[in-house]
């Protein structure tokens, strides 16, 4: 299903995004800081809004998002969920925000993998999160580490990681 702007509507054949697209997704946002990252809330610089997909768990969030940026995608569902929302479209990057060290060891594996699988030969996947330790689950998933940051500006410190196909 697709939000856009309170509405939901359902993809039915050619209108189903087809082109590789960057995928944001996010999960578990409505913690206690959701309203201050609201009002940071931007979309990436540099990708052109028909490109441009968000999947978001939180349906607050989701619709939020929608009214924000009415011109980019977005779809209130689970990560997991998404070859119903993109079909067999290539995907070119994920940016995922996913708390994939507390959530069920079966998700993150349905999650990771079919995301790895999805990607273009030359996709990345950015993955932020806040242990500072230990192997990624999209290493797991057949994904090369290619880069790593922490950023130690931000309380608590993040780690970025940046992931492409071997």
């Amino acid at each position: 299903l697709r939000q856009k702007r309170g509405r939901q509507t359902q993809w039915r054949g050619a209108a189903r995004p087809r082109r590789a697209r960057t995928v944001v997704t996010d999960s578990n946002v409505s913690r206690p800081q959701t309203g201050s990252t609201r009002k940071k809330t931007s979309p990436p610089s540099g990708i052109a809004p028909g490109r441009l997909v968000i999947i978001e768990k939180s349906s607050s969030f989701a619709s939020y998002l929608s009214e924000r940026f009415p011109q980019i995608s977005v779809f209130h569902a689970d990560a997991g969920d998404w070859p119903s929302i993109l079909g067999r479209s290539a995907v070119k990057t994920v940016v995922s925000g996913l708390p994939l060290r507390s959530l069920p060891h079966q998700a993150v594996h349905r999650i990771t993998d079919t995301w790895a699988r999805s990607l273009t030969c030359d996709g990345r996947v950015i993955q932020f999160t806040y242990s500072l330790f230990g192997a990624s689950a999209w290493q797991n998933a057949g994904l090369k580490r290619i880069d790593r940051e922490t950023v130690w500006g931000n309380l608590p410190p993040a780690r970025v990681e940046v992931f492409s196909r071997p």
